[in-house]
């Protein structure tokens, strides 16, 4: 099968899934993480730093669940928001209140434009959203390149995916010279650990 037609097959079952099932399986694959990071990680760890994470669009898996976790209490949260759409280039801000955020370029909630973003090298963690995910931690998103613009620019940053069950493919993925690897990917049942552990 080749990635495109692997891409619209996933984008398909993704939709198909109601609002129930995406909150459930969510929360499950979010459960996978954190039990993860208070195994191997301390709240002081990411005291005062930064961690990406992203609004969901329609079926999408929410990583909003992680917030929960103790190991991330003392840590901030910042949210993308699209600089170009020519350059395909993003940012990520730091929200202090739900008016802080407004629908982006693709309907998608992103913070405000005049908020100031946080430096990509002061970033501890980002949670990266994907289309397809391989056993190496290969990546592929939507196509657009955004995420992997972004984190040429934070070559240090933890690179985290939350997947469900059906986007990990057994087969590793064909990527491009400049596709990202994770450094974990985490779903409801399964974790990969590329470069974690």
């Amino acid at each position: 099968m080749q990635k495109s037609e692997q891409k619209s097959e996933i984008l398909a079952l993704r939709k198909s899934l109601t609002e129930t099932e995406v909150r459930s399986r969510s929360q499950n694959a979010c459960l996978k993480f954190t039990r993860f990071a208070e195994t191997h990680w301390k709240p002081q760890d990411f005291h005062g730093k930064t961690i990406g994470i992203y609004s969901p669009m329609a079926g999408e898996l929410d990583p909003s669940f992680i917030k929960s976790s103790s190991v991330f209490s003392e840590a901030f949260f910042a949210y993308p928001r699209i600089k170009s759409l020519a350059d395909r280039t993003m940012d990520f801000v730091i929200p202090t209140h739900a008016t802080d955020f407004v629908p982006g370029a693709y309907g998608i909630l992103e913070p405000r434009i005049e908020l100031p973003s946080v430096p990509p090298r002061e970033m501890a963690m980002i949670i990266v959203p994907g289309v397809l995910f391989g056993p190496s931690g290969e990546r592929i998103g939507m196509g657009a390149g955004f995420y992997d613009r972004f984190l040429a620019l934070a070559p240090k940053v933890l690179r985290i995916a939350l997947a469900y069950d059906f986007q990990i493919l057994a087969d590793p993925l064909p990527l491009k010279p400049w596709d990202i690897k994770m450094d974990g990917v985490f779903s409801e049942s399964q974790e990969i650990l590329a470069n974690l552990v």
